[in-house]
């Protein structure tokens, strides 16, 4: 198999991905969060409570960028800021029950969509995909961080 036929084979399921993630959100997004703030709230879940900057690092997004967001998810009730234990100057984040619910919907959803996906493979070949994907995805945690891509 080639590296080009892997990347339009990963580039169509991310597209399904997106795309039904795109039509089945709105209907209960009333706060507005929108993709990338869903995005980040997703992030957050896995790594809360965290410093602002690392999880600028991790999406390897633009730091004012993140800020504004931030802000405005902040705004919207749906994470809050602390001031860190270990060290005052760092602002921690962390969810609140609120950003918690969405997140959990937003799963919620994606595993609906993964599930029909994945539908046409047998358990063993799931179970195969997974440890695959857990493998890149232990490769990929080893790497030193990447500088943010402005945006």
């Amino acid at each position: 198999m080639t590296t080009t036929r892997i990347i339009h084979h990963l580039d169509h399921v991310v597209r399904r991905i997106d795309a039904e993630m795109h039509r089945r959100v709105p209907p209960f997004d009333e706060d507005r969060v929108g993709p990338l703030g869903s995005l980040i709230l997703t992030h957050l879940a896995r790594i809360a409570p965290a410093p602002a900057q690392r999880l600028v690092e991790q999406m390897g997004r633009d730091a004012s960028q993140m800020t504004r967001l931030i802000n405005r998810l902040e705004n919207k009730g749906m994470l809050v800021r602390s001031v860190s234990t270990e060290d005052r100057r760092v602002r921690q984040l962390d969810l609140t029950e609120k950003g918690r619910l969405h997140v959990g919907r937003l799963d919620a959803i994606m595993s609906e969509i993964i599930d029909e996906i994945m539908e046409p493979l047998t358990h063993c070949e799931k179970e195969l995909f997974d440890r695959l994907l857990s493998r890149i995805n232990e490769t990929e945690l080893e790497k030193p961080a990447k500088v943010p891509v402005p945006s």
